[in-house]
């Protein structure tokens, strides 16, 4: 399987600079996720019944008073309102499985 792996990624969501990507090249199957605001997409080929269909997987950040869903459109400039929308946990530090390598002395 060969793929294209992304790291720095713009997310539509929130617009922070700390999405990744990871992009089948031989199926176009895709998996986004933004380690600030929590916003995954997923697009794979699942098989049923001998026919392959295409799914689509999206989970977007929700308010804190869970009333409002994140869009595209609720980010005014480059700034991502944790006031009203939640930022995962661990934004502020974020875990070893993200791509993320530390500097050896």
């Amino acid at each position: 399987m060969s793929s294209v792996y992304e790291d720095g990624v713009e997310c539509p969501v929130c617009h922070g600079n700390f999405a990744y990507t990871d992009l089948d090249c031989r199926t176009n199957e895709r998996m986004f996720a933004c380690a600030r605001c929590g916003f995954y997409y997923e697009t794979k080929i699942v098989e049923r019944g001998g026919m392959s269909f295409w799914q689509e997987t999206e989970e977007r950040p929700i308010s804190r008073d869970y009333k409002k869903v994140a869009v595209a459109g609720d980010v005014e400039g480059p700034k991502w309102n944790s006031n009203n929308f939640r930022a995962l946990p661990s934004f502020t530090t974020i875990p070893d499985g993200f791509g993320v390598e530390e500097a050896k002395d």
